[in-house]
């Protein structure tokens, strides 16, 4: 049902680290936006 749509997840806190992983894990192609720089760069 999920496999090759794209996704965009708002923030990188600890949910946006878990959708990202599971959208991943169901064949997604996940965009994240954040406003925290650091974080930012975490979810690249």
């Amino acid at each position: 049902m999920f496999g090759g749509k794209q996704v965009v997840v708002c923030g990188y806190g600890e949910v946006g680290k878990g959708c990202c992983q599971a959208l991943k894990g169901l064949g997604c192609t996940v965009y994240v936006t954040e406003i925290d720089p650091v974080c930012a760069l975490q979810a690249w």
